[in-house]
């Protein structure tokens, strides 16, 4: 705006002492005297004085407009090689725009599988916990086995009181167990079905959600990891009472038969 302005000014400078025409801001020319009570008639301009300088007022304005044609075409030259750094960048964007789609599927296929590992784990604690149910019965029928051999042998009549008391605190522990194995399986079939809401909303508004869909994605591997390791702690607890108890039959077999 300062070089047109300053264009403006060099060509109102260049036809004013020249001619009676006056050139406002605009650039629209006036006469400069009588204008305001006459009508509007085209200017006549005044013969050109005699110049002492090199260039006369004509070439002096044409080289002033010259450079006001140049610095427009800078000006031009510009706002297109702007124009074209703008393109380029909206490219880029849509190019970036179109793999959207393509990351969203996959994360949804990702969930997917999940969800089907998780359902596979919830089956085999249920049937973890329904071998679980059993060893009250066992434990009573050991039981039973330990009062007859007391009738029969009074000699190992204190090694089975302590044996009796072992096998209380033991069935205690699995009655936990198996408390705790419900709690696992129920949590997992909300887990599992906490998991089937997410993947239907995320399959509704993936292209909105993106960000969201990581932090669920985050949380939920936590999740999977606090139950993998409940899991596998329940499953050496199931372990280490079975070796208990087959210790225990083993050195009763033994007991028995001396």
């Amino acid at each position: 705006m300062v070089k047109k302005t300053s264009f403006l000014e060099k060509l109102k400078n260049r036809w004013r002492p020249a001619s009676g025409i006056r050139l406002d801001d605009r650039g629209v020319s006036s006469p400069t005297s009588g204008s305001e009570s006459a009508p509007r008639n085209v200017a006549k301009p005044m013969p050109e004085p005699v110049s002492s300088r090199k260039l006369s007022t004509k070439q002096e304005a044409v080289v002033a407009i010259n450079e006001g044609f140049k610095e427009l075409a800078s000006l031009l030259r510009g706002m297109q090689t702007r124009v074209d750094d703008q393109g380029e960048q909206i490219h880029a964007a849509v190019e970036s725009l179109a793999q959207l789609p393509a990351l969203s599927q996959a994360q949804i296929d990702l969930m997917r599988t999940m969800v089907e590992r998780m359902d596979k784990q919830n089956s085999v604690t249920e049937e973890l916990a329904a071998h679980l149910a059993d060893m009250p019965e066992l434990a009573e029928k050991l039981r039973a086995s330990v009062d007859r051999a007391e009738a029969t042998d009074q000699r190992t009549a204190r090694t089975l009181d302590e044996f009796r008391n072992n096998m209380a605190s033991i069935q205690s522990a699995m009655t936990e167990i198996v408390d705790h194995s419900g709690k696992h399986v129920e949590a997992t079939a909300s887990l599992a079905s906490d998991q089937q809401q997410t993947l239907a909303d995320l399959a509704t508004t993936s292209e909105k959600s993106a960000q969201t869909l990581r932090q669920a994605q985050r949380e939920q591997s936590e999740r999977i990891g606090k139950l993998a390791e409940a899991n596998r702690r329940t499953n050496k607890a199931v372990v280490w009472l079975l070796a208990t108890i087959t210790l225990a039959l083993v050195v009763i077999a033994v007991m028995l038969a001396v």
